[in-house]
């Protein structure tokens, strides 16, 4: 049996009761004459018998122990996989997103570096970047409010851009470009 400080509470509770119970035979065995010569070998037995099952229910609970602690490790074994597994995998993603920002800045400043700076004056265009004999608000061309009157009755109602650009299924870039162009084209009229 180990130390008395590792008992549980109940144990306590258990030997009191066996304390108890001896007292009561001693005294019961007094009354009916016989002497305590016959009653320590009970109390022995009784003793042996209470040890023996203490034993047996510690050497369960040691097995129950081991049982879980292996159960944990085995569990803990296979999260320490599934984590490394995790980890080769984001440093695979990370990789090839590197890998993929770098080919397309290399095909961007391919295609800048391709693209010619075209010329205003071999293009044919005026100042304001349209063609010779277009003119921003030409009277032969609606208005950029006609073009698009559902957006500028929208617009004018106090709507935002993307109430507008939803409500007409349009871009909210497409809605804001339109109502930027409209400003320009009426300071360009004034």
């Amino acid at each position: 049996m180990k130390g008395v400080n590792s008992m549980q509470p109940w144990i306590y509770i258990v030997l009191v009761g066996l304390c108890i119970l001896v007292f009561a035979l001693l005294r019961r065995q007094e009354k009916n004459g016989q002497s305590e010569s016959s009653i320590l070998p009970q109390v022995g037995q009784l003793m042996d018998h209470f040890a023996a099952d203490l034993e047996e229910q510690n050497e369960a609970l040691m097995k129950v122990l081991q049982t879980n602690k292996q159960e944990n490790e085995m569990k803990l074994s296979r999260m320490q996989g599934h984590i490394d597994s995790l980890e080769g995998q984001v440093s695979q993603l990370a990789l090839a997103q590197a890998e993929l920002a770098a080919a397309v800045q290399k095909i961007c400043s391919e295609n800048i570096q391709m693209q010619p700076v075209p010329d205003s004056e071999s293009t044919g265009e005026n100042s304001s970047g349209l063609p010779n004999g277009f003119e921003i608000g030409t009277p032969n061309e609606p208005s950029i409010r006609q073009r698009y009157p559902d957006i500028f009755r929208l617009y004018d109602q106090g709507k935002s851009v993307e109430y507008i650009a939803k409500k007409t299924e349009m871009n909210k870039g497409e809605v804001g470009l339109i109502l930027g162009l409209a400003k320009q084209e009426e300071q360009d009229r004034v």
